[in-house]
């Protein structure tokens, strides 16, 4: 599947891993750099890190908004789109045509991986940043007892259950337990509060009372399922070290409250003009972004809780709308897509073999759907809801988003959960991300 010149050029070895199937390539950059004097040189313009970047950029960008155009008839948020093209990028797809085009083979060579995981991790932080500074953090203290209760009952019995179906399904990870468990517990967790609000502003129910219910219940397993991947980061870095990085991560998110909250909101105040910020200012704020994300990743978590921290504390609408609206763009529609294109060449078809894997996949799919419509179906019961508007909220209550493939990424990256463990989360978001009509 590799191109062997190109990996010739690079010094590429290749080791087994103590896994079965488990492999890794050791290479050094020696064609990455250098001179690139375009195609009348004979050498090959994809060996040199910009031409292969922004190659690999042009194709993923076009197939995903290829897909994009595909799924809109069907009404399907995004990230459906953005998987399949991940997926379609990855070894399932990609890898049977890079053995017959050896254009594609150079372009999506094991060497260029690293720069575009560092493109697609980097979007990532400045995606959650956007995420944080959307959601309003005031509406937690008018959560009633009813969307708390259901947000509860959604996180708890969901969680359980991947525990129990991470120890059953997956016994040669038990060594890994208390990670593995952990991860698979809370990417069965977790709900999308994005593509939630999504859903119910185009089906225009964010006024009504399941639509407010929803989302408040979102708001709560949105901000528990971050503690929850904030302690697995901690623990992937080493159980005797996960108290120190999480008591430290704690006094991070404190110096966020009461020191880096109100520097930012003087200088953006300061510099604020008719709704229009002048330079320095949006450079602050861009930098601040990655500096907080530095910050908890050297403390021992992860960038992505930084980013969304820094993102949390500024308060809700401080940025105007058109700041906010040309980040939003320039993030989800060119920088994204290579997060999920890289989360998509991890994902292999052809690890599920016989009947017994696909069973699991089976398996996880009915356990990712009934843990929490069930759970938030009784509790909506109790609480004097019809059993159509329980049903309702426990589909809605069931889509999911990036935080759930952050999640399994966390745990691959971790080697908690196998190829195809991480196979099973287009499964997850095909069958839980829904209209309801």
């Amino acid at each position: 599947m590799v191109n062997t010149p190109f990996l010739n050029q690079t010094k590429t070895t290749q080791l087994q891993g103590r896994k079965p199937g488990e492999s890794f390539h050791c290479y050094q950059i020696t064609i990455l750099v250098g001179e690139h004097t375009g195609i009348w040189q004979e050498v090959n313009p994809v060996s040199h890190a910009l031409p292969t970047f922004v190659t690999q950029l042009l194709i993923i960008t076009l197939l995903t908004r290829l897909l994009l155009l595909l799924t809109k008839p069907l009404r399907q948020p995004r990230i459906v789109a953005e998987i399949l093209a991940g997926a379609l990028l990855g070894p399932s797809v990609m890898g049977k045509l890079k053995q017959h085009s050896p254009f594609l083979d150079a372009v999506f060579s094991i060497p260029s991986f690293m720069t575009l995981e560092t493109m697609g991790n980097i979007g990532l932080i400045y995606f959650l940043f956007l995420i944080g500074l959307e959601m309003d953090m005031t509406t937690i203290n008018r959560v009633g007892k009813k969307p708390l209760a259901i947000a509860s009952a959604g996180t708890i019995f969901p969680f359980l259950i991947g525990l129990a179906s991470y120890y059953l399904l997956f016994p040669n990870f038990r060594d890994d337990f208390q990670l593995g468990s952990i991860v698979w517990g809370t990417s069965l967790t977790i709900t999308s509060l994005p593509v939630t609000a999504q859903i119910l502003a185009e089906l225009k129910l964010l006024s009504t009372d399941v639509g407010k219910t929803t989302m408040s219940a979102a708001l709560v397993n949105t901000i528990t399922s971050w503690v929850l991947i904030t302690i697995m980061t901690a623990i992937g870095g080493g159980s005797h070290k996960a108290p120190w990085a999480l008591l430290s991560t704690l006094g991070f998110v404190l110096l966020c409250v009461f020191v880096i909250r109100p520097i930012t909101i003087w200088t953006i105040r300061r510099t604020q003009n008719g709704g229009s910020y002048s330079e320095e200012t949006i450079c602050i704020i861009l930098t601040a972004v990655l500096g907080c994300g530095l910050a908890t990743d050297l403390l021992g978590t992860s960038s992505m809780v930084g980013a969304f921290v820094f993102g949390i504390v500024i308060p809700n609408g401080l940025l105007g709308p058109r700041f906010v609206e040309v980040l939003k763009g320039f993030v989800e529609d060119l920088l994204m897509p290579i997060f999920f294109t890289v989360s998509g060449m991890r994902t292999n078809l052809e690890m599920v073999t016989g009947g017994c894997s696909w069973y699991h996949v089976a398996g996880v799919v009915v356990l990712a759907c009934l843990g929490k419509v069930v759970s938030t179906v009784v509790v909506s019961l109790v609480y004097g809801m019809t059993i159509t508007d329980g049903v309702a909220l426990g589909v809605l209550m069931n889509t999911k988003g990036i935080l759930a493939l952050i999640a399994l990424n966390v745990g691959r990256d971790r080697g908690v959960t196998s190829f195809s463990l991480l196979l099973n989360l287009p499964h997850i978001h095909g069958a839980t991300i829904n209209r309801y009509d």
